[in-house]
């Protein structure tokens, strides 16, 4: 602790800040080139947890945005895994990066302070969904 009264003058006091990592991305559709809006992109992590073994959330964007594009910041320096998910319309699956459909199986990133890391892109494959009219047993 430094503690300063009225007239003090204390020099080569010097601190640094270190900036978190930042992960950044597109999301798309099938076709690999339609942005999606409003895919909910969420960053999992082992650190901090108790028993070590199990993958929590850390942080969420939200949402990307007009153009598919995502940010996640400050990130400490961890191991990593992605989650891009259509929360809102339910027209595309869940997936983890890289073309992964678990948590478990996802793709790790290394994300360490002052670093970016840059294209970590997904495209989603269309929801599957059933179709058809509800009968009751009275209708057979």
């Amino acid at each position: 602790d430094v503690y300063l009264k009225e007239g003090d003058n204390i020099v080569c006091i010097d601190a640094y800040l270190s900036l978190k990592g930042i992960i950044k991305g597109k999301v798309t559709g099938p076709d690999g080139v339609t942005p999606l809006e409003g895919i909910y992109v969420s960053v999992y992590s082992k650190k901090d947890n108790v028993s070590g073994d199990a993958w929590t959330c850390r942080d969420s964007v939200g949402a990307t945005d007009f153009n598919g594009n995502y940010t996640v910041k400050s990130i400490d320096s961890e191991i990593c895994r992605v989650e891009f998910m259509d929360i809102h319309s339910g027209k595309y699956t869940k997936q983890y990066y890289n073309k992964k459909n678990t948590l478990d199986s996802a793709d790790e990133l290394i994300c360490s302070t002052n670093s970016i890391l840059r294209d970590i892109n997904v495209s989603l494959s269309p929801a599957g969904f059933i179709e058809g009219t509800f009968i009751t047993r009275n209708q057979v």
